[in-house]
């Protein structure tokens, strides 16, 4: 299981939520490309240049990923 006790994304959305097992169960549901740019950006701290490297992709589709995580996360959680 991923720790998520440090990240200020994480802490921003647990703020509004009853735990960070509530949103562990929603990052898990992340379609796959948009959970691992989310986890790597907001878990790991790394920039979407980095991340763009690692997986192969262009800094403007991690970013385009990682938007496409907050707002399902968003949308999930009730925060439209």
């Amino acid at each position: 299981m991923m720790n998520f006790e440090d990240s200020p994304a994480i802490n921003e959305l647990a703020e509004e939520s009853s735990s960070t097992v509530d949103i562990e169960s929603y990052i898990v549901r992340l379609p796959e490309r948009a959970r691992l740019v989310f986890v790597l950006h907001s878990i790991e701290g790394y920039r979407h240049e980095e991340i763009a490297t690692m997986t192969n992709m262009a800094v403007g589709s991690s970013k385009a990923q990682f938007h496409r995580a907050k707002q399902l996360l968003q949308e999930w959680m009730g925060y439209e």
